[in-house]
């Protein structure tokens, strides 16, 4: 967003909500607190939020979005909290714009991270707060061609979200091992053991390297809690 299209309305509000990352804290090393946020809306002197978070007010707060859903970029300003209150399993905050320009630090998760997470059907189902915990509670997982994700038998200690690479999914029965799918990018593997809490049905074998984002069982347990509709 560049300083005549900010300044250009009295307010936009942006639907559905532009998601980003918010640094409280830290420098130009990158370092600080990170958290994802939704923008809901926008004006001349500032934006309107929704985090799990709260932030202290009048603390210095970077924020990295884009309004535009497929931007490979975010743009980064620095805001100041001025209001924050409760609203229905998020923290509402109003904050003040204080500058903004290229970007000096690199959030955990990027744009395109964040489009390919969106478009699961697991985070597309849900309601928004529900969203936002969830990508805090991932991270980032690669493995090299030919290496075990899974396997049968095991708990279901976590799920993953296959961004890049591609898996063999196989089922060992009376003594042999059937393949039984080759999945791609958009593929979720082992959501059925996590969320019934069973053994793995089958194993997971990587067929080339690939990059995943990965969710624990207790992370995803504690987020169910709190959002039953995660278990539907």
């Amino acid at each position: 967003m560049r300083e005549h299209e900010r300044r250009s309305f009295a307010r936009m509000e942006l639907d559905p909500p532009a998601i980003g990352m918010a640094r409280l804290g830290g420098g130009p090393d990158g370092r600080g607190t990170f958290t994802f946020v939704a923008v809901r809306n926008l004006s001349k002197t500032g934006i309107l939020i929704e985090s799990l978070s709260a932030f202290p007010q009048d603390a210095p707060l970077e924020v990295q979005f884009s309004m535009h859903a497929t931007s490979r970029e975010w743009e980064q300003y620095a805001f100041a909290p001025v209001w924050s209150r409760f609203q229905e399993q998020v923290i509402q905050a109003g904050l003040a714009f204080r500058g903004g320009g290229k970007a000096t630090w690199t959030p955990p998760a990027g744009p395109e991270d964040l489009s390919f997470l969106l478009a699961s059907k697991l985070l597309h189902a849900v309601p928004l707060a529900a969203v936002l915990h969830l990508l805090g509670e991932m991270s980032r997982v690669r493995i090299a061609a030919g290496e075990r994700l899974m396997a049968q038998g095991e708990p279901g200690d976590a799920l993953y979200f296959l961004q890049e690479g591609t898996c063999e999914v196989t089922v060992e029965q009376d003594g042999r091992v059937h393949r039984v799918n080759q999945v791609g990018p958009g593929a979720i593997l082992g959501e059925m053991a996590v969320v019934t809490g069973e053994p793995r049905s089958g194993s997971v074998i990587a067929r080339s390297g690939a990059r995943l984002w990965k969710l624990e069982k207790g992370r995803f347990d504690k987020a169910a809690v709190r959002f039953p509709e995660l278990r539907s």
